[in-house]
């Protein structure tokens, strides 16, 4: 195929800029905008008559996505004009007194830097790549406030290889994993520390909402009972139902088996207060 550009210049250097070019396309094909231009802009350098160069740069610059160049490969252009050749000295021609000499060879230093194109172009942020540190920092800092425990582990899996090279994402994953465990511990003791105080014994009370702090400073259900009011704000239960906050803070009930009740009763059975664990409220029933 013949050389689209300056005929005058020396076949390995030809060959260097194809290859150059020939990247450069493939950028272009893959959309890599940029990347291509700054190929097209590096071959123009080293020879500005190379038209497919030219080519390609002027429908890089009317788009913004992959471009078909399979035409610019194949060389489906008009030959560009021959640079003129410069007169020639009379030592220079055949018959001159130099045609014996063998002509000195040509620095190739300008040229070097082709072979290096590739490691040249700057790298693009990659719209697909997944976050970095700091927005999974903040993401995971606010399923933590938010007591979102099991779907901040699901991200931490998900994104497993920043959350090892990671100390600090490491360390919330942590916390979530010990406060979803220390839930059930906290709500009882929550329970018994409420029972307490309601009866009258405010060290017992505070002595098992220490424990309760110990394994989850932020349970809200700690902050509830040493506010101001505390458990005397709440109207006392029946030995059959009690009432205590699960391990992300809503309010739940507790029949005399253990098990979860949306309405609490008295000793006879009947219905004192509905709860909605939602709203974390309680709705007194009627008499």
């Amino acid at each position: 195929m013949t050389y689209p550009g300056n005929q005058s210049l020396a076949s390995d250097v030809q060959q260097r800029i194809r290859s150059t070019f020939e990247h450069t396309l493939g950028l272009a094909e893959k959309g890599s905008r940029q990347e291509a231009l700054l190929g097209c802009d590096f071959v123009l350098r080293m020879d500005p008559l190379f038209e497919p160069a030219r080519r390609l740069q002027e429908r890089l610059e009317a788009s913004s996505g992959p471009l078909a160049v399979e035409d610019l490969r194949r060389g489906d252009l008009p030959r560009p004009p021959t640079a003129p050749m410069a007169p020639m000295s009379p030592a220079a021609r055949p018959d001159g007194p130099a045609a014996a000499a063998d002509p000195p060879a040509a620095p190739d230093t300008l040229w070097t830097d082709l072979d290096g194109l590739a490691s040249e172009l700057p790298e693009l942020p990659d719209p697909h790549a997944p976050p970095g540190p700091g927005a999974l920092r903040a993401e995971f800092e606010s399923l933590l406030s938010e007591r979102r425990f099991q779907e901040l582990q699901l991200r931490a899996q998900q994104e497993a290889p920043a959350v090892n090279a990671d100390l600090e994402l490491q360390h919330l994953e942590r916390l979530a994993q010990e406060r979803l465990e220390a839930g059930p511990y906290v709500s009882k003791f929550l329970l018994s520390a409420r029972e307490a105080m309601r009866a009258g014994n405010t060290a017992e009370g505070n002595r098992l909402l220490d424990k309760a702090r110990a394994l989850d400073p932020t349970h809200p259900g700690i902050a509830e009972l040493s506010s101001p009011g505390g458990p005397a704000a709440f109207k006392p239960l029946s030995p059959r139902t009690s009432t205590v906050s699960d391990a992300a803070g809503r309010c739940i009930a507790i029949d005399a088996n253990g098990k979860r009740s949306s309405t609490v009763h008295d000793a006879d059975g009947r219905a004192l207060a509905s709860i909605n664990p939602m709203l974390r409220r309680i709705t007194v029933a009627d008499d």
